[in-house]
């Protein structure tokens, strides 16, 4: 046992199945997987890997074309004895367009993130699986290749976080009634469009595209490329022979296995707790109607009324032509809520409360989410090409799949692999491939990453936005500038203790699993060195004879070398 632990690297690889032995057809043998399932009549792997690819370049050009989400906003005011004011509008953007308008807001970092994780990684990452299924080299490199392809598939998700976040946060809608004099009004709704669906589609089938690359390397190396083992007869028995790694090579290191329960109980319960707990908290700033305007009740209504009032249909934050019917509504404006706040009939200064998400909160929200207030399904971007409830549906399971189930599931299979007793070698093999699985198609680091950058530049963008839709008032010239003291809608997001949680949760999760799999490597070397040294069935994990070690395992280990009927029977 002690041996095996100190074998080099590549020993262990061809104990464990990672490369081919000696003179076996592997090793530094140059192949592609194509040409050997090809020749093979294996017309499934032959093709299998660049159709779905094809497929996925599709559906990355169809959802980069295509809208992918809409704002719709703007404000109300009505007058009694006026004309209403409204500035209620919307504007859809596709993948150009939103990285355009990114930089022209100045965000440049935003922009460059989506443009580079959205815009070209998924195309080269497509472009990676399909050079390393196509061009011949050795395994052990191709191996390496695919895994890293299919290990950063998940960050073309980073777009998709960022529609559901701004979908969640920049969503605010606030309406008043003074005394039926007057009204006013304000709402803002972004709302993910068919674009982001297909967009979603084509990140989940580009990783599933990712993984069966990986895992047909795998089995054409196996069945056709490698020439057959030495004692190919016991290997095949071994294969079925029960076993664990807690049980076997650290049966006697209480340490070792202490050590990693407890690191996984911990990467566990800070999962756990990362998705419970709430990653961030929206605050909503009124304009005027903020604290950092020091004025009066009466003096706030006034100058917002009067400013929605005067500007009528105009977007831009000028006085009209008519300088003489301006004048009359500033007037009219000024006395009407001087006699209300008299007669006490003047509404408190409105706010929008603070708002917060854990995951489990913005999946449940996204599957529910409303068109919003002030945005008709009749605008065009209704039916398929807009508002779809199963899209909604689809977005909110990916997201909680992706950030909540993946990183458990590649947890739980990391402690069932190093704890219980499976059937051999085989069932064993396909748990970790599993787990490994898991661990490639968790989105959680991005969505992390998409969370902190919005957190950056959230009350830029919002501002941007709200201006764009006539959210904005003007107190006057203020200051020797003479420019005018402009106050926007804006939203800012902060981080919350669950998104360190989750950080934390994802790196020792990352580190665990990492080490975990350089245990499990030994414990599995030495089972498959049992079948070399004494045979299946006659050594144990150690390489001793049967007799030996069961007085030695006594019968408090019924897993560490036993074997199962199918091994009997084989024997």
């Amino acid at each position: 046992g002690a041996s095996i632990m100190r074998a080099s690297r590549r020993e262990r690889e061809r104990l464990l199945g990672g490369d081919a032995p000696p003179g076996g057809g592997g090793g530094d043998k140059r192949w592609s997987p194509y040409e050997v399932a090809w020749a093979a009549g294996d017309p499934w792997r032959t093709w299998a890997v660049p159709a779905l690819a094809a497929l996925s370049v599709y559906l990355f050009l169809e959802a980069q074309t295509s809208e992918m989400w809409i704002a719709r906003g703007g404000t109300d005011v009505a007058v009694s004895g006026r004309k209403p004011s409204s500035t209620v509008a919307s504007v859809s953007y596709n993948l150009p367009d939103t990285v355009l308008e990114l930089f022209r807001s100045r965000e440049h970092l935003l922009g460059a993130l989506v443009l580079v994780f959205s815009g070209i990684w998924p195309h080269v990452k497509l472009a990676s699986a399909l050079f390393g299924w196509f061009v011949p080299m050795n395994e052990r490199t191709r191996a390496r290749w695919l895994y890293w392809s299919a290990a950063l598939a998940s960050w073309s998700f980073f777009d998709v976080a960022v529609v559901i976040l701004c979908s969640l946060s920049l969503r605010a809608s606030i309406h008043e009634d003074i005394a039926g004099l007057a009204s006013a009004g304000f709402a803002v709704a972004v709302h993910p469009l068919a674009g982001c669906y297909w967009f979603c589609a084509a990140v989940v089938l580009s990783a599933f595209t990712s993984h069966l690359a990986v895992t047909h390397h795998v089995r054409l190396a196996n069945e056709h490329v490698r020439g057959p083992d030495p004692g190919e007869e016991t290997v095949e028995k071994r294969l079925y022979t029960e076993w664990n790694a807690s049980g076997t090579v650290y049966k006697r290191r209480p340490a070792v296995r202490f050590a990693v329960y407890a690191a996984l109980g911990t990467c566990a319960a800070l999962t756990v707790c990362g998705a419970v707990s709430p990653w961030a908290t929206a605050s909503y700033r009124l304009p005027v109607f903020d604290d950092d305007v020091k004025m009066s009740d009466r003096r706030k209504w006034t100058v917002v009324i009067e400013d929605f009032a005067v500007r009528g249909n105009e977007r831009r934050i000028v006085p009209i032509a008519n300088d003489v019917d301006a004048a009359t509504t500033k007037a009219s404006v000024e006395a009407m809520v001087t006699l209300l706040d008299a007669a006490d009939e003047l509404p408190a200064v409105p706010s929008i409360p603070d708002k917060s998400w854990s995951p489990f909160d913005v999946a449940r929200d996204l599957a529910f989410l409303t068109a919003g207030d002030g945005i008709r399904s009749d605008d065009g971007e209704g039916g398929w090409g807009g508002f779809n409830p199963v899209g909604q549906w689809f977005l909110s399971g990916v997201f909680l799949v992706a950030v909540v189930a993946a990183p458990l599931a590649k947890i739980v299979c990391a402690f069932l692999a190093f704890t219980s007793t499976w059937f051999g070698l085989i069932e064993h093999d396909r748990l970790v491939r599993f787990g490994a699985a898991c661990g490639r198609h968790g989105a959680a680091e991005v969505t992390l990453l998409a969370l902190a950058v919005m957190c950056a530049r959230m009350r830029e963008a919002s501002e941007a936005l709200s201006e764009r839709f006539g959210a904005c008032v003007s107190l006057g010239s203020g200051g020797s500038s003479g420019e005018d003291d402009v106050r926007c809608f804006a939203v800012t997001l902060r981080l919350e203790r669950g998104a360190w949680i989750a950080l934390c949760g994802a790196c020792a999760s990352g580190v665990t699993t990492w080490a975990l799999g350089r245990l499990q490597e030994n414990a599995r070397a030495a089972v498959v060195e049992g079948a070399f040294v004494g045979g299946a069935g006659e050594g144990d994990a150690y390489g001793r004879n049967g007799q030996n070690a069961d007085q030695t395992r006594g019968s408090d280990s019924p897993g560490a070398g036993s074997t199962s009927p199918r091994a009997r029977k084989g024997s």
